[in-house]
């Protein structure tokens, strides 16, 4: 299942890195953003602290962005400022997914 294993960050994981490594590996993650209607994808994902603060840092993929605009472009986002996260298997996984919400969205668009 999707978030299988994972567990939420605390104070210790800033301490000791090690705790967090590694838990995204292979995974293509999904993230909303307090006060942020759209959502952000990542792969290679990994925790960072930066300034004291835990970021989760990655790279956006293909189909990440909205006409791939910023394909393979480095990105982080502040843990403590997301809401909610998906994790799929692959990139493959999030982009077949992502076509039948689409496909959702549009049958759904036409009926209203």
């Amino acid at each position: 299942p999707l978030g299988a294993g994972l567990r939420p960050l605390t104070e210790a994981h800033l301490q000791c890195p090690a705790l967090w490594a590694g838990i995204f590996t292979g995974k293509l993650v999904s993230l909303s953003m307090t006060g942020d209607s759209h959502t952000y994808t990542m792969e290679r994902a990994r925790f960072e602290s930066q300034g004291g603060r835990v970021f989760l840092v990655g790279i956006v993929p293909r189909g990440g962005s909205r006409c791939d605009w910023s394909e393979g472009a480095g990105c982080a986002i502040a843990w403590d400022a997301v809401t909610d996260y998906l994790v799929f298997d692959s990139v493959e996984h999030y982009q077949k997914r992502l076509a039948k919400f689409e496909k959702f969205k549009k049958k759904h668009k036409r009926d209203a």
